[in-house]
């Protein structure tokens, strides 16, 4: 029995990512803990998360879910690709907002930067081509930092 998971992340036009896994839930919640370490990670609200995992034919492989073993194989392959996805979002969105990425970081579904007064972009709107759209919603938490950031 291998401990090797794999997990795919798709970040969809309506800003919401969808996580495949052959992750089998049965009742220990495992789709909850890999949708909460998506959300984390991303800084989505969890309703912003889907989890697709009862197609094999596009859910990658986990191995067994034998022994509660899911959290930790599954839930390490998801933290990996959720890392990846959002270290492209902030490379593509700095070069989107002229800021370095290290200025930049995500949350609530926008990308907000800590050097322009906490200015926040609207979630999948600042993709290039869409221009520089700041989030109305958001502004009044400008300047805001949240914690462990």
């Amino acid at each position: 029995m291998t401990d090797r998971a794999e997990a795919r992340l798709e970040l969809r036009e309506d800003g919401q990512v969808c996580l495949y896994t052959g992750a089998s839930e049965v009742g220990q919640g495992v789709h909850t803990i890999l949708a909460q370490i998506v959300s984390e990670v991303m800084g989505l609200p969890m309703e912003s998360i889907i989890v697709e995992g009862k197609d094999t034919a596009v859910s990658p492989d986990c191995g067994s879910g034998s022994a509660s073993k899911q959290t930790m194989s599954s839930g390490n392959a998801v933290l990996q690709a959720s890392r990846k996805l959002r270290e492209t979002i902030l490379a593509v969105g700095a070069r989107a907002v002229e800021q370095s990425v290290e200025d930049l970081y995500l949350e609530d579904g926008c990308l907000v930067s800590h050097v322009d007064a906490g200015l926040r972009y609207l979630g999948h709107n600042w993709w290039p081509g869409a221009g520089r759209q700041v989030c109305p919603d958001c502004q009044s938490q400008r300047g805001a930092t949240p914690a462990g950031v």
